[in-house]
């Protein structure tokens, strides 16, 4: 029974490991994508002719 019960544990946290290993730099990716996207003012390039 303690045999079942720690090979479930071990899935389960490699899963769960697994999971947020891909997720969070999904999230991170899309967190950057939004933040590139406000302009700065101070920028070389900045026209402040953005819709």
């Amino acid at each position: 029974m303690a045999t079942i019960v720690c090979a479930l544990s071990a899935w389960t946290i490699t899963i769960l490991l697994l999971w947020s290993s891909w997720t969070t730099p999904k999230k991170g990716i899309g967190f950057l994508w939004k933040l590139h996207q406000i302009p700065y003012h101070k920028c070389e390039y900045f026209t402040n002719d953005y819709a």
